[in-house]
């Protein structure tokens, strides 16, 4: 009986699994991200398939073939983690990074298919939970640069905000873990509860990629330490005293926005326009978004991000401190600039020290 339940949660798994890989293989619109998806989930069908193989192999007599297909199972690490560096830097899966990241995986199990050996088999265990670790320190270190260039190039990251993504890597890395005390302990019901999350996982995913705005890859550029063009002067002889003309370099100042900028900043411009994005205030600015961005990141010292909350928190308070003031939390957030009550509350804390509601008792025991 315990292996019949096992067996139809691991049928129920595949069956999931399946579905969400061929939809994001036929519905992917063309967007890199589903498309990356639906790939790593063809592949977790393949593992799956391994496990139903090692419910129908005879228990006696397939110890080799048993423990190449759970050492073959360590590929799940090197190919989900490429679709989370996918997420978080774009463009970084190609045929180079799918070859490095899978490779050894996939070596391992040949070589104790062929030599056999416990000293093997160790050696693909514990080359995986290395992986795994290093695999974790590498996407701390992404998703930090993630949100940094988020905040540059975003006033609202609806969409685009990856803590859920946080959650996942967690439970993917636990799922590996116990996967490994699956196979030590040989319950069926441990079996059952890792095919039950593993789908459960998948299908959350599934749901946040399936709305997930990915960064492009301009938006990713390595901000230089001084981002101003240079320009070259011509000076004349007379000049100089010099037999020739000479060119010398001088930093170029292309901040002539800098008053229009300010007016906006100081107004309600950003309140009136949630989801502007860096390019377009470059736009509007009559300038580039490597020059707007030096001004904000260089001379500002804050983000975009920032100065576009900077500004909607000032015009909340405002509102907060007039005394006419009956709008709802809700209403503030939209009169504002704020596509959410979450993000306005979240922001204003940041900002302000306490939430809104807050700010307007204390105004009013004044």
């Amino acid at each position: 009986m315990d292996k019949i339940f096992a067996s139809f949660t691991l049928g129920g798994a595949f069956a999931v699994i399946s579905a969400l890989a061929v939809f994001f293989f036929q519905l992917n619109q063309g967007i890199r991200i589903r498309k990356i998806l639906s790939a790593v989930l063809f592949v977790n069908i393949l593992l799956l398939l391994k496990d139903i193989l090692l419910y129908v192999l005879p228990e006696d007599g397939t110890d080799t073939l048993s423990q190449t297909l759970i050492i073959l199972n360590n590929l799940i690490i090197g190919v989900n983690f490429l679709y989370v560096y996918e997420l978080l830097k774009t463009g970084v899966v190609s045929k180079r990074t799918v070859v490095l990241s899978t490779g050894m995986f996939l070596i391992f199990p040949v070589i104790f298919l062929i030599f056999g050996g416990g000293v093997i088999y160790g050696i693909a265990q514990t080359f995986s939970v290395i992986y795994l670790i290093v695999a974790l320190l590498h996407i701390i270190y992404y998703g930090r640069k993630y949100e940094f260039f988020v905040k540059r190039n975003y006033s609202d990251p609806d969409r685009m905000e990856v803590a859920w993504l946080w959650s996942s890597v967690v439970i993917f890395s636990v799922l590996f873990l116990f996967s490994r005390v699956v196979y030590l302990v040989d319950s069926y019901y441990y079996n059952a509860f890792y095919y039950f999350l593993t789908a459960g996982v998948w299908i959350f995913v599934s749901y946040r990629t399936w709305g997930y705005k990915q960064l492009l890859h301009e938006d990713m550029e390595e901000p230089g330490e001084n981002m101003q063009q240079e320009y070259v002067v011509e000076i004349k002889t007379s000049e100089t005293g010099g037999d020739h003309d000479a060119k010398i370099k001088e930093p170029r100042n292309d901040y002539h926005f800098t008053e229009e900028l300010n007016k906006m900043r100081e107004g309600d411009f950003f309140c009136r326009h949630p989801k502007i994005s860096l390019v377009e205030l470059a736009e509007m600015l009559k300038t580039n978004r490597t020059t707007l961005s030096s001004y904000i990141n260089g001379v500002l010292k804050i983000t975009f991000y920032d100065l576009t909350n900077d500004a909607r928190i000032r015009h909340a308070i405002s509102f907060l401190e007039s005394e006419n003031f009956s709008l709802k939390q809700e209403e503030l957030a939209a009169e504002c600039g704020f596509n959410s009550l979450s993000t306005f509350r979240r922001v204003f804390i940041d900002k302000v020290g306490c939430s809104p509601k807050e700010y307007l008792s204390m105004r009013n025991t004044k």
